[in-house]
């Protein structure tokens, strides 16, 4: 039998087996959880690492495809006059729907700044940056360039997109630059940024940050040897996780690596996406829970031990050792309390069955607003951290269902009674034989506003806040999609303001942004729920209605009934700031059932019916008729042979005699004509509006104006000829041209014809506007010789007050008087007073469209001695009308 002292031994060394066996558990435990803490980090960062990759790769997409289109219509584009012009606009509005995307660059070969969205750096030289001299030195259209990082006036590090453009021969044309914002990708970044001590950067393949959420990093270089950095590159994995110290800051960290170098974007280097967090921060739970576990395995083995020499005690001093246990159990308790307490993050404990708390630390009142004393004991629910009883019963279910959660996402209430989004872990427990649930929560608000602001920038119009075209593409799949499970009609919409740039002209783009912004909300009030109204350019919007009607007759009713309420409220008055203004629009529609037309196709049709209702008056709407792409098809191709008819030469020149008195030649008017291969000759009327319209008739009234002064040069050298003059038609457009009069003047030097013999006709409607532009000009050149003729006098609205200011040598009397002016007391009169006005103002007047004697001596009569039409000679081929002068 033992005795008293080896029992008591034996007491002593099985609590001591017992202890160590504990002890060696939890410090099992503690190193798996260690372990899988690591893991766990590491496998978030990674994730985090993807999905920064996934937000920026379709942005780097959407950059390159800019790109490509702006190279794609360089080749078209260079063809007209106003090419720096489009290719600007284009610019803009890439730079405006693109996301990440600061500035727009495209530079000749030389290195000059032919075309910017910021207008002011059009005319500079960037031959001394290194991303020209890299798309010049590569020279591969194919490639993608990814400029290092650089400097810029507005930020400390740009990276840029690039490509080359090569000429006809292949040689280097010059190169497209688009410059990625950094606060756009930190903003990319900032949405993975959900733990406290946590960092996000995008570095570039050199080393050096380009964005990152901590701004001391921006602009740094972090790929030296044995950095975190080198590590990744160094591995050859395009996806690497590491821990180690950080050169540049000296923390240790966890991070994980991903290189960006999308093989569909052929790119010449790539990006690398680090996410990290600080090794303190990462373990700083685990330690809190190690030490609590040591704490409690400490209070324990006290206990443990206490308890079995209170035991001992108890046999020897049942009453004094009693005493000496509950103390020792009191600072025990003591010990826990202030392990929990000091928990980094909002950690509770609370009944399964109600919620009611039974625990909580001191970062509660930090995170929500309430203090521990004044919730302890209440439901969680009647307190209000849970909102209602109803999005707290999945959170119970689940942890009934699986003992403990991870990561649970849902809604907590603060004091105040804002809302907050948080994330949940949780495990239940047993306190006081009650099933409770032991819970750190953490306030993950921002970052759920980072995700919402970066799907706002995707996809919504910063400036009315309505839907962009991207995501009104989706929304139109959508509900052709539904239209061809249901059978339904849906409409499309194609909406432009009228006037819209004569408003931001006259008032400022302030002002037309706010227009833009009322425009959006009243067309938003026209629709129903479920429609789609988005803005899709500077004035434009496309209205999206879904589900009309199975009938086709019911759904046009729908959307015309719809069309007439959206013009109703843009008619409506808009207060701009202290002004009212007036608007209206022009609508195009057409409608569609399923899938049978391309997304693309309906556009053009709601697009191409819009512009025929600007054509017949605007301020209304119109349905898509299929004549209407027939038209554009054939105005396409009108204006691809003209095209080519200025490169192929195709047009010539008829003269129309002049002639005073009873016919004495005095000169011809030069009048185009075009003598097609195939239509033979084409009538003015059908080419010449086609011309203003592209801007052709500047080349092509340069060529009427040089081959006119060749034919007054050749008639100088006979002496029979060498007193008649050519009057030349200049269009208000090649006069507004800047070097209009170096253009005369060049003519008149490059053939030897006499300023003298060559007459300018000018419309009134040159003197509407820039009337001292027009002044100038034509002085500088009455200087050198050249006269001018006004025009069809009388059915424009110059102003009598102009004539007296320019230097004027003719007026003409339009054809639409002269007609009639033996049958219409109007046209005599108009007539007479524009012959006794010249005279007047002691300038010369000739009558055009005279076809009879009648006519001629009516004219005469009245003062009139100057002639031309019909009576005399139609219009004559060179040949021709040189045989006229000969007879004449």
């Amino acid at each position: 039998m033992l005795s008293r002292r080896q029992f008591f031994f034996a007491e002593w060394l099985f609590v001591l087996c017992v202890l160590l066996t504990l002890g060696g558990y939890l410090s099992y435990s503690a190193h798996q959880d260690y372990q899988r803490t690591e893991r766990d980090e590491l496998a978030r960062l990674a994730q985090q690492a993807s999905i920064v990759e996934n937000n920026l790769v379709p942005q780097l997409a959407a950059t390159n495809k800019a790109l490509l289109s702006v190279i794609e219509d360089l080749p078209r584009w260079q063809q007209e006059v106003d090419f720096r012009q489009r290719l600007i606009r284009r610019l803009e509005v890439l730079n405006a729907i693109v996301p990440g995307v600061r500035t727009l660059l495209v530079v000749d070969a030389r290195g000059e700044i032919i075309a910017s969205s910021n207008p002011g750096a059009v005319g500079s030289r960037v031959t001394d940056r290194e991303w020209f001299r890299l798309a010049q030195a590569g020279n591969s259209p194919q490639t993608l360039y990814l400029t290092p990082p650089f400097k810029s006036l507005v930020s400390p590090t740009s990276v840029a997109m690039v490509r080359s453009l090569a000429g006809s021969k292949g040689e280097f044309a010059g190169a497209v630059f688009a410059a990625l914002h950094p606060d756009f990708a930190k903003v990319l970044l900032s949405s993975v940024v959900n733990t406290p001590a946590t960092f996000a950067s995008l570095v570039h393949a050199n080393g050096t940050v380009f964005a990152s959420t901590d701004d001391t990093l921006v602009g740094k270089d972090i790929g030296v040897p044995g950095s975190l950095f080198s590590r990744h590159r160094n591995s050859g994995q395009s996806a690497s996780t590491h821990i180690g110290v950080a050169p540049a800051i000296d923390v240790k960290r966890i991070i994980a690596h991903r290189t960006i170098q999308p093989a569909s974007l052929g790119m010449n280097n790539y990006l690398v996406v680090g996410v990290a967090r600080n090794f303190d921060a990462v373990f700083a739970p685990w330690r809190a829970g190690a030490a609590l576990a040591a704490v409690m395995f400490g209070a324990l083995a006290l206990a443990a031990m206490g308890g079995l020499a209170l035991y001992q005690l108890l046999r020897l001093r049942n009453a004094a050792e009693k005493v000496r246990a509950e103390s020792a159990l009191t600072q025990s308790q003591q010990r826990f309390s202030t392990a929990f307490a000091a928990a980094p993050i909002a950690a509770s404990i609370a009944r399964l069955k109600d919620g009611c708390f039974v625990e909580a630390n001191r970062n509660y009142e930090r995170l929500f607003g309430w203090k521990r004393e004044e919730i302890i004991g209440k439901s969680s629910v009647e307190l209000g951290v849970w909102p209602d009883a109803a999005t707290r019963a999945p959170w119970a279910r689940a942890m009934l269902e699986h003992g403990e959660l991870v990561d649970y996402e849902t809604i907590w209430m603060h004091k105040n009674g804002q809302s907050r989004h948080v994330s949940l872990s949780a495990a239940l427990t047993n306190v006081d034989g009650e099933a409770c649930v032991l819970a750190y929560a953490t306030d993950i608000t921002a970052r759920k506003q980072a995700e919402e602001q970066i799907n706002v920038l995707a996809f919504y119009d910063q400036l009315t806040l309505l839907p962009n075209r991207l995501l009104m593409l989706d929304r139109l799949k959508q509900a052709m999609t539904m239209g061809e499970r249901s059978g339904y009609f849906g409409a499309l919409l194609f909406v432009d303001l009228d006037h819209f740039k004569v408003l931001n002209e006259t008032l400022g783009h302030d002002a037309g942004d706010v227009l833009l912004q009322q425009v959006a909300q009243r067309l938003g009030q026209c629709v129903r729920e479920g429609d789609t109204v988005a803005r899709v350019g500077g004035d434009e919007f496309v209205v999206i209605l879904a589900s009309l009607s199975s009938n086709q007759e019911d759904a046009a009713a729908a959307t015309e009934k719809a069309a007439e309420k959206m013009l109703a409220q843009l008619n409506q008055v808009h207060q701009l700031g202290g002004s009212a203004h007036s608007s209206a629009a022009s609508v195009g529609m057409t409608l569609f059932q399923g899938l049978n037309t391309s997304v693309d196709d309906l556009l053009k049709q709601a697009e191409l019916a819009m512009y025929r209702t600007k054509e017949t008056g605007r301020n209304g709407m119109r349905f898509f008729d299929p004549e209407m792409e027939t038209a554009v098809l054939k105005h396409v191709a009108l204006e691809k042979s003209l095209r080519m008819a200025l490169q192929a030469k195709e047009f010539v020149l008829h003269y129309q005699p002049l002639v005073v008195g009873a016919g004495q030649l005095t000169g011809a008017e030069a009048l185009v004509r075009w003598q097609h291969p195939q239509r033979g000759m084409v009538s003015p009327a059908e080419f010449i509006p086609m011309a203003e319209e592209t801007g052709l008739i500047v080349p092509l009234g340069q060529w009427v104006l040089e081959t006119a002064c060749a034919q007054l040069a050749q008639w100088a050298l006979r002496p029979e000829r060498a007193h008649l003059t050519i009057a030349v038609n200049v269009s208000a457009h090649q006069f507004r041209q800047a070097n209009f009069v170096e253009q005369v003047l060049g003519a008149l030097k490059l053939t030897g014809a006499n300023a003298r013999r060559l007459k300018l006709e000018l419309t009134e409607s040159l003197l509407v506007s820039n009337v001292q532009d027009t002044i100038e000009k034509m002085f500088a050149l009455k200087a050198k010789g050249v006269e001018f003729s006004l025009d069809d006098f009388g059915t424009g609205y110059s102003s009598l007050t102009y004539l007296k200011r320019l230097p004027l040598a003719q007026l003409k009397i339009d054809q639409s008087f002269v007609r009639d002016v033996l049958v219409d007391p109007n046209d005599a009169t108009i007539a007479k007073t524009i012959v006794t006005l010249a005279q007047s103002l002691g300038l010369a007047v000739i009558a055009e469209g005279v076809e009879t004697q009648a006519q001629k001596d009516f004219l005469a009569s009245h003062g009139c001695h100057a002639y031309q039409g019909y009576f005399f000679s139609k219009p004559l081929p060179i040949v021709q009308f040189e045989a006229f002068a000969q007879r004449a």
